[in-house]
């Protein structure tokens, strides 16, 4: 097994801009403590055939670092590291997944195959990570300008399709979707279709996550789900 050396992409650190507010906080929060190596080792172990990795690219997104690697074989997958402030530790990750596997199993939207991933940062890797099949395509923003008019139609009505596969889906309770075997309390946790269950709300605004900001002044803890009445919904805003 061989491993790609380090480039001039440095794999902890946000490179892709500033802040006019708070940069120091902001990059500091985005800062990723983790075993480059280690991950670099394990992309190759879920790549049948795969002896060392040929490229890879940094992209920093939202809440997450990604990493695109290309093995030796050919092979294409994506890494998703979360950072500081994607929202509660553990808690995001695990519902991250378990929405992708819900949807995957009740719709037929076509996402990413998730190959491997972990919730808990004491792992090898030394942080929380996704691990996915590569989409292959083009964006739709690249193409939509040189569509005819039917085409765009067709497209429309194919992803107002798949969409409302997603809409059709009823639960009972407003939160999040996790594994059912999550450790939660039973009074945070209800059960969902079995292999899920609906947990607290994870987004980012209900844990105080926001860079140099405290959404509760008055350190009153948030109503984080799950509601099943819309009384209580009304509490988490």
């Amino acid at each position: 097994m061989t491993l790609l050396k380090a480039n001039h992409l440095d794999p902890h650190t946000y490179t892709s801009g500033r802040w006019l507010r708070h940069n120091d906080l902001e990059i500091d929060s985005r800062y990723i403590t983790f075993d480059f190596d280690a991950l670099c080792r394990r992309v190759i172990e879920l790549c049948p055939g795969a002896t060392s990795i040929a490229t890879y690219d940094k992209k920093e997104g939202g809440f997450n670092r990604v990493f695109i690697f290309s093995t030796n074989n050919a092979e294409t997958v994506v890494a998703r590291l979360p950072f500081a402030l994607a929202g509660p530790p553990c808690l995001a990750t695990n519902s991250e997944v378990a929405t992708i596997k819900y949807l995957q199993t009740n719709t037929s939207i076509p996402i990413p195959k998730i190959l491997d991933w972990s919730d808990d940062p004491s792992n090898a890797i030394g942080s929380e990570y996704i691990i996915m099949e590569h989409a292959v395509g083009t964006q739709l923003h690249h193409k939509w300008p040189t569509m005819a008019i039917d085409q765009q139609i067709s497209c429309i009505d194919a992803i107002y399709r798949k969409l409302k596969e997603v809409v059709d889906i009823k639960f009972w309770a407003y939160g999040s979707v996790y594994f059912a075997d999550i450790s939660l309390d039973s009074a945070t946790k209800r059960p969902l279709n079995g292999n899920f269950s609906i947990g607290p709300h994870c987004g980012s605004r209900y844990w105080d996550c926001n860079v140099g900001e405290s959404m509760y002044y008055h350190k009153t803890k948030p109503n984080r789900g799950p509601c099943k009445f819309v009384v209580k919904l009304s509490h988490l805003c």
